[in-house]
């Protein structure tokens, strides 16, 4: 079979659908695929045998109407002369553009919900009617034959079977899957002070600013040797980046040390003793909670879709009212002074991690592709 995936980032095509593509190229070796995302000159393509990049500015978390038409023309032409059996568009901006050439295509199409973002959490104007906009888009491009959606948990199935679409065509597949041979747990920290983390991009809506409260909350408290953590990258393309003098007025009042992004995030996690994800918008899967509990961390998350399909509170971590810094304080003292509590969680995360494995997630889409 020959694939294309429309993945808006090359990065996120590392982080989140390497592992599926090269378990698609594993399984026949007549299988192709064709990735057409953004990447700068400078990036080092791991291009091989069946595996070609092709570069498309997909302009992330900008509305252009008119490069979007222009990527429209181009990605047609692209098939065109591909002539693949498969496309598989993952994230909106790649939705929207496959979904408009779904209507005009006889192949296969498989669109991947990462989670419903901004546009269902951002009471703007301008997201409401983004809202009302997809609603009306996902039911008329999932009418026609062989076009599928996935999604990662159940709050977005249910969203989505309540649009009246076909439940045949909506599949849970809960996330994209993390690498239990990278991540796995320490048997002994062996950690002179608790060590609390924040993992993910440095935007508004992941909760980085909440965070950074809860930092400085516990530096004042009786708990003043914990230490707090940053790994996370600033998003300039994203509305709701936050500015690195908000990043640095708390790292020179000593209240927490910043990684940055880590490739190799696998290195510092086991080490960490407790993960903070204070995130408000509405998650797929989160990848990086995933590789914390798979790491034996301890995980104090928002109660939001994606989060609790991960948490059940008091069993395997705890759950706490997105936004509300002084609870996730509180959780965080509880959890800070309850060390049997912390090696229960990691315990209990030993046999649940094992339900979104790379192997099983990848086993499930690749099942998908094969579904007529």
């Amino acid at each position: 079979m020959k694939f294309v995936f429309l993945i808006s980032e090359y990065q996120y095509y590392q982080t989140h659908r390497k592992s599926l593509i090269d378990y698609i190229l594993n399984q026949d070796k007549n299988n192709i695929v064709h990735v057409l995302t953004n990447f700068e000159k400078n990036t080092v393509i791991s291009s091989r045998d069946r595996l070609n990049f092709i570069n498309i500015n997909f302009n992330r978390n900008r509305i252009d109407f008119i490069k979007l038409l222009q990527n429209i023309i181009l990605i047609n032409n692209i098939l065109n002369s591909l002539k693949p059996d498969i496309v598989h568009c993952v994230s909106m901006k790649t939705i929207i553009i496959g979904g408009i050439l779904s209507f005009f295509k006889k192949l296969k199409f498989i669109f991947s919900v990462n989670g419903l973002g901004s546009i269902y959490t951002d009471n703007s104007y301008l997201m409401k009617s983004l809202k009302i906009f997809f609603n009306i888009f996902f039911y008329s491009i999932l009418f026609k034959k062989n076009r599928f959606i996935t999604v990662q948990n159940k709050d977005e199935y249910i969203f989505f079977k309540n649009l009246k679409i076909n439940k045949s065509k909506i599949f849970l597949i809960k996330g994209s899957g993390v690498d239990l041979n990278k991540f796995y747990p320490l048997k002994d920290k062996n950690n002179k002070n608790l060590r609390v983390a924040f993992i993910g991009r440095l935007i508004k809506y992941k909760g980085i600013r909440e965070f950074l409260s809860i930092s400085k909350m516990i530096k004042k408290s009786n708990l003043a040797r914990t230490k707090f953590y940053i790994f996370g990258k600033f998003d300039n393309n994203n509305r709701y980046n936050i500015k690195i003098n908000e990043i640095r007025k708390y790292y020179e009042d000593n209240y927490i040390s910043w990684f940055g992004y880590k490739s190799d995030i696998w290195k510092y996690l086991n080490k960490i003793d407790i993960a903070i994800f204070p995130s408000t918008l509405r998650e797929g899967i989160p990848l990086s909670l995933l590789q914390a509990i798979a790491s034996g961390v301890s995980v104090i998350a928002s109660d939001i879709p994606g989060c609790r399909d991960i948490i059940k509170n008091n069993f395997n971590g705890n759950l706490v009212k997105k936004g509300d810094i002084n609870e996730f304080y509180e959780a965080l003292v509880k959890l800070l002074n309850d060390e049997d509590k912390r090696k229960k969680y990691c315990n209990q995360n030993q046999e649940i991690i094992k339900e979104f494995s790379q192997e099983n997630i990848n086993y499930q889409f690749y099942n998908l592709y094969l579904n007529d």
